[in-house]
């Protein structure tokens, strides 16, 4: 598979992140910003830096504490760029993430930083349990719901509770 092109900002970006050097990325991303004539050029340079950095961590040849950073990294820098009232937030749908019924927050936060990286607005909704949650889903009127779970525990509860459902795994989890 051939690579794809990747600019040099978006270059010296995935350098600084994989670094966790955080003046260099944000001094990268002022760079973009005073080049661009509207909102920063996010899918030029950071979701190429972004890509790459999560291939090199399939391919072993970085770390997931380097995927995570990167992604706080900036989230952090953006949150100074993207301001939430920006017009191309606004066409977007309502959206959230929460950890369901569950205490593992690394892969709810790695979503949630590479979102937020790529421009998109959301609420985190932390971690919550089932009936709470669908009464705050309606209260701010969501439109796109992203859940972290463990699911063996949470399709044990599902399937007890409701017998005549299977599970697409097989039969339901003892």
């Amino acid at each position: 598979m051939e690579a794809e092109p990747i600019g040099p900002l978006s270059l010296q970006l995935e350098r600084a992140l994989l670094a966790l050097d955080r003046l260099a990325a944000a001094d990268i991303m002022r760079q973009c910003i005073t080049a661009a004539t509207q909102v920063p050029p996010v899918d030029e340079v950071v979701v190429p830096a972004l890509k790459r950095i999560g291939d090199a961590w399939e391919d072993g040849q970085a770390s997931l504490s380097q995927v995570y950073m990167s992604g706080r990294i900036l989230e952090d820098v953006l949150a100074t760029v993207l301001p939430p009232a920006e017009a191309t937030r606004k066409a977007q749908p309502r959206t959230a993430i929460a950890t369901l019924a569950d205490y593992h927050f690394l892969g709810k936060r790695i979503v949630y930083c590479t979102l937020r990286t790529c421009g998109y607005d959301l609420l985190d909704y932390g971690h919550v349990q089932v009936d709470g949650l669908v009464q705050q889903v309606e209260a701010d009127r969501i439109e796109v719901l992203l859940l972290s779970t463990l699911m063996l525990p949470l399709s044990r509860r599902s399937f007890s509770a409701r017998p005549d459902l299977s599970s697409p795994n097989g039969p339901s989890p003892a």
